[in-house]
């Protein structure tokens, strides 16, 4: 992936398309496509018949990234997506600071 990601993709083959609708759904509550909207409320079926070509051969290695290293409580059924679109218990946006926490820590110990 040429785009500089947020998020930790090492390791797994999420294409960079999926990549940034998954960012903007974990950074910013942007609700994401038909596709990625299954995949994150456990709907297989929904996700099979969604997909692109492209996630479609990925579809397994997204899965994966997402039970892997999803933010805890941001996906798994519909109300806790739409919580997270939402923000309504703040998951998102502790999750944000303390990621941009964990950014500047990193950035000043390279300087």
């Amino acid at each position: 992936m040429s785009k500089k990601f947020r998020l930790d993709y090492n390791y797994y083959d999420v294409p960079k398309h999926t990549a940034e609708a998954l960012e903007n759904y974990f950074f910013y509550g942007y609700e994401p496509g038909s596709f990625v909207y299954a995949v994150l409320t456990n709907d297989l079926i929904g996700a099979c018949t969604r997909c692109d070509h492209v996630n479609r051969d990925q579809i397994v290695q997204i899965v994966k990234w997402v039970i892997q290293r999803a933010p805890a409580g941001s996906w798994g059924n519909e109300q806790r997506v739409l919580n997270w679109i939402k923000d309504t218990d703040r998951r998102r946006s502790e999750f944000v600071e303390a990621w941009e926490k964990r950014a500047m820590w990193e950035a000043l110990q390279e300087g």
